[in-house]
């Protein structure tokens, strides 16, 4: 029985950005059974010298939870009961990068990093439009978080300014609800258009309101939409929905302002005032109130407003609503 020879250096096989195989041929010298240990060759940083990353009788091992792009260095020493041999020479072998993936588009997105955006799309066009796990594009999100450059990257690269996620949200609709004028303007200018409609039925206005950003829906009225433009279920007025959520008096007086019929009425036959009397929003009541709401109109089941109000005791509505009534009963 002999000591085993000084053995060849470990073959690499499979390398990836963070895993490396090395596999080895048992010495030509040495018998009985033989045990192996591959040593990786510490950093100057860490010390330096060798340590020990497997030990075992194996004729293949393989290295995980490495770094991506490191360099690395081996080598092998084989050994049994009578000793040890010399170790091999050392080898040196390097992980691959990260792989592109929408998850890394993602993240650069979020970080707000148009160079990291621009060279993985220069790389791999056609993650553009790739989903987040909430079925947002790389697009939709920087509508959210408003970033007017990274917008203009993912453009200049194809990005499909009518990609849809799972509740049929567009991305200027994203941007209108998050109150980015700029990208509104410049999804614009690239085509989007006002008359898309989620699976709700609501178009860009719509989530204007509902955001309750002034600007944008002024900017989108003077484009031509239509201040009364209905959604596809309730048959809800940009007017209707802001006194159904609760929307600000400003918002309302701006949709008024711009011709809002203060008189519409939904699929329901709820009017405009009867909806801001349910939220029991004063406010909005009397606006509606002077901007010539009827408060007279009675629904199919013929209930008027103060119906409405006198039915769920909204005492400050109540008094608006009868002061109003008895005015409009005493003029000639």
């Amino acid at each position: 029985m002999e000591v085993p020879s000084r053995p060849d250096p470990p073959v690499v096989g499979k390398v990836t950005h963070y895993s490396i195989e090395l596999y080895w041929k048992r010495p030509s010298q040495g018998s009985d059974k033989i045990s192996y240990c591959i040593q990786e060759e510490e950093s100057s940083a860490k010390g330096g010298g060798y340590g020990a990353v497997y030990n075992g009788f194996a004729l293949s091992h393989t290295l995980t939870g490495l770094e991506p792009q490191t360099q690395y260095k081996f080598r092998l020493r084989a050994g049994n009961s009578m000793g040890y041999s010399p170790w091999s020479p050392t080898i040196t072998v390097a992980t691959t990068g990260m792989p592109i993936t929408g998850e890394t588009l993602h993240r650069a997105v979020n970080r707000d990093s148009v160079e990291s955006v621009v060279e993985i799309l220069e790389a791999v066009p056609n993650l553009v439009d790739v989903t987040d796990n909430f079925g947002n594009s790389p697009l939709m999100v920087t509508c959210r978080l408003g970033s007017v450059k990274m917008a203009k990257a993912l453009l200049d690269h194809n990005a499909d300014i009518d990609f849809t996620n799972k509740a049929g949200h567009t991305c200027v609709m994203e941007a209108c609800y998050y109150g980015h004028l700029s990208i509104v303007e410049l999804l614009r200018e690239k085509g989007a258009s006002w008359l898309t409609r989620d699976k709700g039925g609501l178009s860009p206005i719509h989530w204007a309101v509902d955001g309750g950003h002034i600007d944008v829906v002024q900017y989108i009225l003077n484009d031509g939409m239509d201040v009364d433009d209905t959604d596809g279920i309730s048959k809800w007025t940009p007017l209707m929905r802001l006194a159904s959520l609760g929307g600000s008096i400003q918002m309302a007086q701006v949709l008024i302002d711009r011709g809002a019929k203060v008189n519409k009425l939904d699929n329901e036959g709820k009017s405009v005032l009867m909806l801001a009397t349910l939220r029991s929003n004063e406010q909005l009541v009397k606006l509606l109130l002077k901007s010539g709401a009827d408060a007279q109109y009675k629904n199919g089941y013929g209930k008027t407003a103060l119906d409405f109000a006198m039915t769920f005791n909204r005492k400050e509505l109540i008094s608006t609503l009868e002061s109003h009534t008895n005015v409009n009963n005493e003029e000639p």
